[in-house]
């Protein structure tokens, strides 16, 4: 990787670990959490493509539930989130509707802590009592990511990270 790559990388690791940690909603009756890390994680992944988007993604997030006591979900996280970012800087660069992509890997976040949520519980039933949080997580990442992409994109963002 170039050194620029890194360094913006660690940026967006950054950005989604202060995100995830400055506003946490618990969720109640789960052991989990509603933040605005989700936006960034979709940044991440459609400015600068599919792996920045898993590594800030997964790390950032990762890292949150490490710091905040969250630690048993951090591996899940790590993949959930990191897939996120993924999905988001892998399908970007096939010209699909990035609104479309941005619902998509939101749903993919609903269900992969359901799975997770199911594997640490030993309960679907349980882990069913996150989906509305994290629907809202979800709804929240994708109207935020939606502002700010636009605001980045008139400030000619894009085009300025890449000289």
């Amino acid at each position: 990787m170039k050194t620029r790559r890194i360094v913006l990388t660690a940026i967006f690791i950054a950005l989604v670990y202060v995100a995830t940690l400055i506003i946490q909603i618990p969720i109640p009756g789960t052991s989990g959490y509603v933040n605005l890390g989700d936006s960034f994680i979709l940044l991440s992944g459609y400015f600068f493509g599919p792996i920045t988007g898993f590594i800030a993604g997964g790390f950032g997030s990762a890292l949150t539930d490490l710091s905040t006591g969250y630690g048993l979900w951090a591996p899940f996280t790590l993949i959930i989130k990191g897939i996120i970012g993924l999905l988001m800087g892998y399908f970007k660069n096939r010209k699909l509707n990035v609104y479309l992509l941005a619902v998509f890997a939101e749903i993919w976040m609903v269900i992969g802590y359901l799975l997770g949520g199911t594997i640490l519980t030993g309960s679907l039933a349980v882990s069913l009592g996150s989906v509305p949080a994290n629907s809202i997580q979800g709804i929240i990442g994708v109207v935020l990511f939606i502002i700010l992409k636009e605001a980045l994109e008139k400030m000619g963002f894009e085009k300025r990270i890449k000289k």
